[in-house]
């Protein structure tokens, strides 16, 4: 990895760092999520960097991929749990982090649970270290406090240009994981925690505002060139949401066109995913580089 592309990831990392902890004052009950999510990624621009993928704002039960769509509705409830997610980006090279921030005094505690399980999980990671040593510690740690953590999320690889690599750091003891950490590699540690009468496991809805590109081939069909030509221009095959594109297509044939790249599978949705028993879940997350000589926290 060269010191150009290790500047990169540094600079992605600090950029969202900074605004992670500026969310935390920015964020409340009765706000837009629209506002928030478009608040995000206007900062992210402003650091100097993109976003990584659109913000994800996901509220209670729902525990990953939620953004809002165009002319969103919602609002931050009362007394929510909110998990937001964001990432930038630098020529392609991703740093990823999140936070919770919890308006029911009585998620503190897990909140707290998950943030400590990330720090002991980040203290076990240098080269050669195992995935399952990690997935061990984060249980061990969360279950301490009469948590449980969510078993089928988990942290991840990442490299340029692509946020999730099919490379899984478990959030549980996993004996059969069987992968370690190694060098000029960048890692997203992500613990998830949920009560504990809770299923611990999580569920994909049918609904979906996150997208990726799959295929560069055209299919054989019209008014779609330009929706296509500008995703890959614009984000090559990192995470976008339609709302980023108002710009491109007119609504009526912007939804025709959206609806033709679904269904010749040209582009791929990330369904919203829910705890399964509608219990609140909780996050952190930070991303690592790992070189030969050190493993740099680049979202502190």
């Amino acid at each position: 990895m060269s010191p150009e592309i290790v500047e990169c990831y540094i600079k992605a990392g600090q950029v969202i760092a900074n605004i992670r902890e500026r969310v935390r004052g920015i964020v409340e009950e009765g706000m837009p999520l629209l506002s928030l999510c478009e608040k995000v990624e206007t900062l992210i621009d402003q650091g100097g960097c993109r976003p990584a993928f659109p913000c994800n704002v996901d509220i209670n039960e729902i525990a990953a991929h939620y953004t809002s769509p165009p002319d969103d509705p919602k609002v931050i409830p009362s007394e929510a749990v909110v998990k937001i997610d964001l990432g930038a980006h630098l020529d392609g090279y991703v740093a990823d982090t999140a936070l919770t921030v919890s308006f029911d005094p009585l998620y503190e505690v897990m909140v707290q649970a998950v943030e400590e399980a990330l720090e002991k999980a980040i203290e076990l990671v240098r080269l050669g270290a195992k995935f399952s040593d990690v997935g061990s510690t984060i249980e061990r740690k969360i279950k301490a406090y009469r948590f449980q953590p969510v078993r089928n999320l988990c942290g991840h690889l990442t490299t340029r240009f692509i946020v999730h690599v099919p490379v899984s750091i478990p959030n549980v003891a996993s004996p059969f994981e069987t992968g370690k950490f190694a060098p000029d590699n960048v890692y997203a540690i992500e613990p998830f925690a949920t009560t504990a009468d809770a299923a611990g496991e999580v569920v994909s809805l049918k609904e979906a505002y996150i997208y990726h590109l799959i295929k560069l081939k055209p299919p054989k069909a019209a008014g779609i060139e330009k929706l296509l030509r500008t995703i890959k221009e614009r984000y090559w095959t990192l995470p976008f949401a339609k709302r980023w594109l108002l710009d491109v297509l007119p609504s009526e044939k912007l939804d025709r066109a959206f609806a033709t790249l679904l269904s010749h599978k040209i582009i791929q949705p990330y369904p919203v995913l829910i705890e399964k028993t509608a219990r609140p879940v909780v996050q952190a997350e930070h991303t690592i580089l790992l070189t030969k000589n050190d493993a740099i926290v680049i979202t502190w």
